[in-house]
């Protein structure tokens, strides 16, 4: 996963998505108060970044972590949030849902093959002149744009009229 500053902007204005955080071993978190991108565990962080941009500050710990944090997400984290969208907005249960595998293939390959594609074509380079240069950034974008009508234009999220 590519990390710019970009990214740890994008990730950090969005306050809807910071929400939905729960520190799950794994995780990746830019601490700005120590400049270090970390990755979090129930236990430790591990500082796994670090150049021009950031720094190795030595004594950091998880509850300083806890503090002050910007959950970075991943590409399978974005993924599994829309999914989670998906499902309470379809009224859908996610048990039963896995249950039945066509139901959850067609709503897995109608995203990946067809929205999300459709989406970043469309929608950010055709009418926003919008190109970013991670996968994260394009899935970050397509979340916020479905679930909050907003897009990222460089320096912040704008609101999108839909009609």
């Amino acid at each position: 996963m590519f990390i710019d500053l970009e990214y740890i902007e994008m990730s950090k204005q969005q306050k809807n998505i910071q929400m939905m955080c729960s520190m799950k071993d794994g995780d990746l978190f830019y601490c700005p108060s120590h400049k270090v991108l970390v990755q979090g565990n129930s236990e430790q962080i591990i500082i796994i970044k670090e150049d021009v941009y950031m720094k190795q500050e030595q004594g950091l710990g998880i509850e300083e972590l806890a503090e002050v944090k910007i959950w970075l997400p991943r590409q399978d984290q974005l993924q599994e949030i829309y999914f989670k969208h998906l499902m309470k907005v379809n009224k859908f249960n996610y048990d039963e849902l896995f249950k039945d595998e066509n139901k959850w293939y067609g709503i897995f390959m109608t995203t990946i093959c067809h929205e999300f594609p459709h989406f970043c074509k469309y929608e950010l380079f055709q009418k926003y002149n919008l190109k970013f240069n991670t996968v994260e950034k394009y899935w970050l974008n397509f979340i916020v744009f479905k679930m909050y009508n907003e897009v990222w234009d460089k320096i912040k999220y704008i609101e999108i009229q839909t009609k």
